[in-house]
Parts: structure tokens; C-alpha cells; sequence
């Protein structure tokens, strides 16, 4: 087994370890100059503090809290009816799927080739009335053709929908009490806190 020097004076075996670094060493004449070393060296930098946290930002209240939060219109929405009213007038003001955009384009094309082939048959009736030449010009002048691309938008998908409720509101072809009421009450909350907010900004 081998022996290990003093570290300090490299000659005679070491029989201790500095209790700061672990240095091996034979004697206390060897230590001291070493320890004294130890006290002369800067003291370790301070640990750095905690990283301070920044509380989250306060949401704002959602602009339709008075509604989200109202006993009364939450009991209103648990008719079943009103429900499916509320469904029909939303998906009207959104876009529809790529498939149902086909589909519409189907029936305008099928409808849009009804119209034309009515308008050859009455120009072959009456063709023939003045002799049977205009019967066979009529049938030749058409041709086929294709529909107008059907288009959507946001500004007529939303008339499309306020025209829905419209006809669901007092006095509408589809009258319903429950959504005349749902509509009353929710302009009714919503004129209240635009009132609330008007106070809040002159005080």
C-alpha cells in the first residue's frame, strides 16, 4: 500500500487533511501557513437571491359576464327549444364546411338548368305557333352552360342570421315567446351594465 506525502512539504508521509480542502499534510508546522492561507483567500460570493415572481396579469372581464353569470338566463337556457332556436341562428352567421358549399353549388346548378330548359320550351311553343322554323331556332340558341359559383361572406351570413331571428321575435312569421323573451331580457342586462360603465367612468 502506498503512502501518501504531505502535500506541503513533499517529503515526509502525510498523516492529516486540511478540514477546508482536503490537502494532506504531516504536521502542524506544515499546517499553519497553510491555514493561514485559507483565511487570507475572499470570502464565496453570497448565493444569488430567489427570483422574485411577477404575479400574472388580471384578466379582464369577459364583455359578456353579466350574461354568462346571470341565474336567470343560465334557467332560460335549459330549454330545450330555445336551445335549438339559439343553434339554427348561430350556424347561420358561420362558414360552411367545403362539403356543404358543394352542396348548395349542386342545387344552384340544378336549379339554375330547370330555369333554362323552361325558357327553350317556351321558345319552342312559340316558335311553332308561327310556323315551325322558331321551333328548332329556340332549341339551337340555349346551349348548356353553368351556374354562377356560389359565394359566402360574413356580412351576409350575419343577415342571414338576423333575418332568422327576426322572424322568431315579436310580430316575426315564426313568432316564439321563448326567444322574445330571451332577446328582452339579454338587452335589457346588457343596456344595464353599458349604464354601469358610463357611471364608473365619470366618477
Amino acid at each position: 500500500m502506498s503512502t501518501t506525502i504531505c502535500s506541503l512539504c513533499d517529503s515526509n508521509p502525510s498523516k492529516y487533511k486540511c478540514p477546508t480542502c482536503s490537502t494532506p499534510y504531516c504536521s502542524v508546522a506544515c499546517y499553519k501557513p497553510h491555514k493561514l492561507a485559507h483565511t487570507l483567500e475572499p470570502p464565496p460570493p453570497p448565493p444569488p437571491p430567489p427570483p422574485v415572481e411577477t404575479p400574472a396579469p388580471a384578466k379582464p372581464p369577459h364583455k359578456f359576464a353579466c350574461l354568462l353569470e346571470n341565474p336567470e338566463i343560465a334557467a332560460m337556457l335549459q330549454s330545450c327549444s330555445l336551445q335549438h332556436h339559439l343553434t339554427n341562428i348561430y350556424a347561420a352567421s358561420m362558414r360552411p364546411s367545403d362539403e356543404e358549399m358543394e352542396r348548395r353549388q349542386r342545387n344552384s346548378q340544378r336549379q339554375w338548368e330547370r330555369r333554362k330548359g323552361k325558357g327553350r320550351e317556351g321558345r319552342g311553343r312559340g316558335g311553332r305557333g308561327r310556323g315551325g322554323r322558331g321551333g328548332g331556332g329556340g332549341g339551337s340558341g340555349s346551349g348548356g352552360g353553368t351556374a354562377p359559383t356560389v359565394t359566402w361572406s360574413q356580412e351576409k351570413a350575419d343577415e342571414t342570421a338576423l333575418a332568422r331571428l327576426k322572424r322568431l321575435r315579436m310580430g316575426g312569421r315564426e313568432e316564439n315567446v321563448e326567444v322574445e323573451e330571451f332577446v328582452r331580457r339579454v338587452v335589457d342586462l346588457l343596456d344595464k351594465e353599458k349604464d354601469k360603465g358610463k357611471d364608473t367612468d365619470m366618477n
